[in-house]
């Protein structure tokens, strides 16, 4: 479904391309499209760092919003998964109700890794700002989109900050 494609998950998937990968300091970026989540306030974004993602010992850091204006970052650590920063409410995320007369609402969300920080956007406005030593985010790069959920993904890109 150019440009980009077509996800409507039953149960919960992280979704990659095994040759999108980033290190150093790099900006990556999704650019999505929520089509009528109902009721439901379902997450999805980015994950970063990706590492074993087939094994027991899956491991990557994660930034999602959802339907409501809110985010969350979050780590995976094979079954374990900790918070760290938990659901915050941020004017910068578009929910479906903003959507106008259109049938879907577009978020996009960024990450740059610079140094020892890491900036989270959406829409362009800084939502968090955390030191990198929590929030590991060199290796494979994808989407994470949790139940019942029907999106357009038209952009996932890694490009070097410099």
């Amino acid at each position: 479904m150019p440009p980009g494609y077509h996800i409507t998950t039953g149960p919960a998937a992280i979704f990659y391309d095994p040759g999108l990968r980033a290190s150093g300091d790099f900006r990556a970026e999704l650019e999505v499209f929520l089509f009528d989540p109902g009721q439901r306030r379902e997450a999805f974004g980015i994950f970063l760092g990706g590492g074993d993602l087939q094994g027991s010992g899956q491991e990557y850091t994660y930034f999602l919003i959802r339907n409501g204006g809110e985010f969350i970052l979050k780590r995976r650590q094979g079954a374990d998964a900790p918070t760290v920063r938990p659901w915050t409410a941020h004017e910068a995320i578009q929910s479906y109700a903003d959507r106008g007369d259109d049938v879907s609402v577009r978020n996009v969300l960024a990450v740059e890794a610079q140094g020892d920080r890491v900036r989270f956007f959406v829409n362009g406005q800084q939502v968090a700002d955390v030191p990198r030593a929590e929030v590991p985010v060199d290796g494979q790069v994808g989407i994470r989109v949790n139940h019942a959920l029907n999106l357009h993904v038209a952009r996932l890109a890694v490009a070097p900050l410099g």
